[in-house]
């Protein structure tokens, strides 16, 4: 009994193995093309291809006689799909990240170029930062609304900058030339920083979130009081920044971080 067993996770494994090469970079494969990717018994593979077309899971052409993914997994995407809701998954990870951080975060999205709060939990500190759901901030002031620039492309960015870059603050950022530079970085680094740049006592970091098509689609952020929020930067930037990884693998998200 217990051999059987041990066989059964065998050929579900080898099955898994070949459910997993069928992607959008390559959606169909040759019986041979399978055997030297997995470099699995040719025999073995046609059987649970053939058993898989049977419940509809692989099809295969008549014509090219490559496998593709059957209809099954339309219905299975469908169903993943209708359950990324944004907030849904976020509300967790926003109550972790102010746990574990001691400030107020924040959920935002893109909307009529400014960054909009959606969602918000609260510092558990007595001394917070308590901003409001439906907030507009700045594109190029406020960490959440950096992210959303750094998402431009080159043409929409100049356009941007050539509308004026009013500052918030004085220590907000209006130099063309620095704003370039720092979308650049925010592009590489996947964070982006509010050092008294949107409000003069406050700061905030905040991350990219994706979904499974690479799209940006919000961004979460830490906001607290500058003075205290200056000395757990390194930390605070970490712990928003594993946040948005949790959220966009959620979302459908498979690459890095």
């Amino acid at each position: 009994m217990e051999s059987e067993e041990k066989y059964n996770v065998k050929v579900l494994e080898k099955t898994l193995n070949i459910l997993k090469c069928f992607t959008s970079l390559k959606p169909e494969w040759t019986l041979s093309d399978l055997c030297k990717e997995l470099k699995m018994n040719r025999t073995t593979i046609y059987r649970i291809l053939t058993t898989l077309s049977a419940h509809d899971f692989i099809t295969v052409s008549e014509k090219s006689g490559k496998y593709k993914l059957g209809s099954v997994f339309v219905v299975l995407g469908a169903t993943v799909l209708s359950e990324m809701d944004l907030r849904k998954s976020a509300g967790y990870h926003l109550k972790k990240l102010s746990e574990i951080s001691g400030e107020t975060a924040h959920l935002c999205m893109y909307y009529n170029m400014t960054a909009v709060n959606i969602d918000i939990y609260d510092s558990p500190q007595e001394n917070k930062i308590a901003p409001r759901i439906g907030k507009e901030l700045s594109l190029h002031a406020s960490s959440p609304g950096k992210i959303f620039l750094a998402n431009f492309c080159d043409d929409d960015l100049e356009e941007y900058i050539q509308k004026g870059l009013a500052p918030s603050t004085q220590y907000t950022c209006t130099s063309p030339d620095e704003i370039k530079k720092m979308v650049k970085k925010i592009r590489q680094e996947k964070l982006a920083y509010d050092l008294r740049e949107s409000t003069d006592d406050r700061s905030g970091i905040s991350a990219p979130i994706f979904n499974y098509k690479n799209q940006v689609i919000a961004a979460i952020g830490a906001v607290g009081p500058y003075a205290r929020f200056e000395k757990n930067l390194e930390t605070i930037a970490k712990q928003v920044k594993n946040s948005a990884h949790s959220i966009s693998k959620e979302m459908g998200y498979m690459g890095e971080f």
